[in-house]
């Protein structure tokens, strides 16, 4: 028999318990940010480093660093909020571009305290506010590099693999049953196995086999985009619904999912 082993059998009730517990006090920032205990006058005091790690163990929602009390070495309030407004004009002046600049990447690393203090905020601020605030935190790359370091999970690496791991398996899922599939199934499934398996991206492939079960019209997710066109290209150059897509280079989805021409 296949599948994976889930667990002990009451670890997802405890962690739904746990989330629940959170989600309740997601708004108490005293409750989410908990100190370590204090120790008897007899036993030696904890390093710096131990606490550190207790402090991050018990900090909710998976986050290690959920609400930061220090600044970093060398800032003060007033020098993080003059580089916070920096940022906010460089943005205003040269848009997304000004992401090249590596003053914002080591800026948003410094400003990473008062992010989190921005987003904790009770009563908690809308997106547009946060994105007045703070511009960069909405593009790609910093808002995986602030989850790197909320959570310690570095989630492009993360979601690749689980996704891949997870596509296999739909495939093969497919591929076992292959005569009970229609003519789109099948052609999507041999245009994968005529590739070849190194060179196919199997969480995309599995998504565009799912949509050809369900008779799902390729525009529903997918944009297609010249295979040299860079993500500005793409952008500039598509009608883009208001609803989320991902823009793909080549003649079709089929295509893309091979050759991993996935741009967003």
């Amino acid at each position: 028999m296949e599948g994976d082993l889930i667990g002990c059998g009451y670890g997802s009730l405890l962690n739904q318990i746990k989330t629940r517990v959170e989600h309740v006090n997601r708004d108490n920032t005293l409750v989410r940010v908990r100190k370590p205990k204090r120790i008897n006058e007899n036993e030696s005091t904890p390093s710096s480093e131990s606490t550190a790690s207790k402090c991050a163990k018990t900090d909710g929602y998976g986050c290690i660093n959920w609400h930061p009390v220090d600044l970093p070495e060398d800032e003060t309030p007033e020098s993080v909020e003059e580089k916070r407004k920096e940022m906010v004009k460089l943005f205003s002046q040269e848009g997304p571009r000004a992401a090249e600049r590596g003053q914002v990447e080591e800026w948003m690393k410094t400003t990473y305290a008062s992010q989190r203090y921005a987003i904790n905020n009770n009563p908690p601020p809308s997106i547009d506010e946060l994105k007045d605030q703070w511009p960069f935190l909405f593009m790609k790359r910093f808002l995986c590099a602030h989850f790197n370091t909320l959570t310690g999970i570095d989630v492009n690496t993360r979601l690749t693999e689980s996704l891949n791991r997870k596509g296999k398996k739909v495939l093969h899922f497919f591929e076992c049953q292959l005569s009970r599939w229609k003519k789109d199934v099948k052609t999507v499934l041999k245009d994968i196995n005529q590739a070849g398996k190194e060179d196919v991206d199997y969480g995309v492939a599995s998504i565009i086999a799912t949509m050809a079960y369900f008779k799902e019209k390729e525009d529903a997710l997918f944009l297609l985009a010249d295979v040299t066109a860079t993500p500005a290209d793409a952008e500039s150059s598509l009608s883009l619904p208001s609803t989320p897509r991902l823009i793909a280079l080549g003649s079709s989805q089929s295509n893309q999912a091979v050759h991993h021409k996935l741009l967003s």
